[in-house]
């Protein structure tokens, strides 16, 4: 199986880390929520921030926990290989510190970890190309969200995502943009509630494609960011259908401050948050993987 057959694949990845999950209950809401992770694990973070919780979130991409760490905290140790030290070391200080721990892996230290401690596991299906993983490492922490009502997102979202992406478009505009891109740096821009995915396409670039990236979000890039930009840059937009005015409005600034540039917009439709970014996170992988067949990088499966 190569690469693109793995991108097609996704959504049918959401639909079987449905399996892998179960239901798991608090015995109290905890006072925040604390997700753990490195690359894709820290993807899975962003997203969780992205699409909100009852009570905060805050992704953590470092070898420490945060202070506020305690009995009361919901912490996600996640890690498809379970080798990544950084997340081994925040499992480790969620034991010392008693907190409500689940650990999300295929392997390595971290699932012995688990096991010799009785901590929560979702044991993920071993042998994965790890840099597309990401369905496996998020779909089990979000049903544990829904389950003990932390998230506005439900099942339902998840299934009707898997066969919303089987059906999904973006393959063509990725194609196109890859083959319309040149040289330029890609710059990918969006909405705060859609960071998570701008970001992961920024990653999958810098992961798949070998090429450097940037990322960022509005309104926050017209205050500082957008004076720097220079035509050495491709801007990709991810929009909104549901974006708010002010966003909207530092859009256009944005696009009247660079209108001699080249610049990508991709429309992302519908109600539902989770569904409009893993739908951009889609769009990623394609692009990411379309650039690498372009520059003749060899993606080792």
């Amino acid at each position: 199986m190569d690469y693109l057959q793995l991108i097609e694949g996704f959504g049918v990845q959401l639909k079987d880390a449905l399996s892998l999950s179960r239901e798991i209950r608090l015995s109290q809401k905890p006072d925040a929520v604390v997700v753990c992770g490195m690359g894709q694990a820290g993807s899975v973070g962003d997203i969780i921030a992205n699409l909100g919780s009852a009570v905060p979130v805050v992704v953590n991409k470092s070898d420490q926990l945060p202070q506020f760490v305690d009995r009361n905290t919901l912490v996600f140790c996640i890690s498809y290989s379970g080798t990544h030290q950084e997340i081994i070391q925040c499992a480790q200080s969620c034991l010392q510190k008693r907190a409500k721990l689940i650990i999300i892996t295929s392997g390595g230290k971290l699932i012995r970890l688990a096991e010799e401690n009785n901590v929560t596991l979702f044991k993920l299906p071993p042998n994965h190309f790890e840099y597309l993983t990401l369905g496996y490492m998020l779909v089990p922490a979000v049903s544990v969200l829904i389950n003990n009502g932390l998230t506005s997102v439900t099942i339902e979202d998840i299934t009707n995502t898997s066969f919303a992406l089987s059906q999904s478009v973006v393959k063509q505009k990725a194609l196109d943009l890859a083959q319309n891109i040149g040289q330029k740096t890609p710059v990918v821009y969006s909405p705060h509630q859609l960071y998570s995915a701008a970001n992961h396409v920024k990653e999958s670039l810098n992961r798949i494609a070998k090429l450097h990236a940037c990322s960022n979000f509005f309104p926050e890039i017209v205050h500082a960011e957008q004076f720097g930009i220079n035509k050495s840059a491709h801007l990709i937009v991810l929009r909104d259908q549901n974006e708010s005015v002010v966003v909207r409005n530092s859009i256009d600034t944005f696009k009247a401050h660079v209108n001699k540039m080249q610049f990508t917009e991709l429309m992302m439709r519908g109600d539902r948050l989770f569904n409009k970014i893993m739908l951009a996170i889609l769009f990623g992988e394609y692009l990411a993987y379309f650039l690498a067949q372009r520059t003749g990088v060899n993606i080792k499966v």
